[in-house]
């Protein structure tokens, strides 16, 4: 009787998921995947394994998403089937990357349809149109400097013929 009433609570108390089923193997196919490891900013760990250069749990789904590609993984697969009614902090509006590689990669069908209007905004101001490396200092005695000073600009459309790429988004990373 007690058995059966924890599997009742369970019912009751736990969201139930539309996620399909994939393949255990696939799944771990695609957490191997180069693209999945550079979404994760992940990189080899000293003794094994792997480890995130992301040091805020936040970033991570799964608890030990930060160790794990193949737990971020599932974990993300389940998240984007999460009801929208969560809104902006849908994992499809949090990580639209991840959602746009994994619908490809496994065909996701039946998603939520959350509004995203953040994202959504944030990508019309932006409006990419190409993207451009800049190398402003290209000193070869000093890489750091050279790696320090690369950028990347995002061009609208236009930009060429307008002569406005100083008005052009850039991302940079300092150290």
């Amino acid at each position: 009787m007690l058995k059966r009433l924890a599997w009742l609570a369970l019912c009751v108390c736990a969201p139930l998921s539309a996620a399909p089923h994939i393949d255990p193997q696939r799944l771990q196919q695609l957490a191997n995947d180069p693209f999945w490891i550079s979404l994760g900013h992940y990189e080899t760990a000293k003794l094994g394994g792997w480890r995130s250069y992301v040091s805020d749990p936040k970033f991570f789904l799964a608890a030990d998403g930060n160790e794990h590609p193949d737990h971020e993984l599932a974990a993300t697969v389940q998240a984007l089937y999460a009801p929208d009614s969560a809104g902006e902090q849908h994992a499809q509006c949090v990580y639209p990357a991840r959602t746009r590689w994994l619908k490809e990669q496994l065909g996701l069908t039946g998603l939520p349809t959350p509004d995203c209007a953040e994202f959504k905004q944030w990508f019309k101001d932006v409006s990419p149109d190409s993207a451009v490396m800049i190398f402003p200092a290209a000193y070869l005695n000093s890489p750091s400097s050279m790696f320090g000073h690369t950028l990347l600009r995002i061009d609208q459309a236009g930009v060429k013929n307008d002569k406005t790429s100083l008005l052009s988004y850039a991302i940079n990373f300092g150290a």
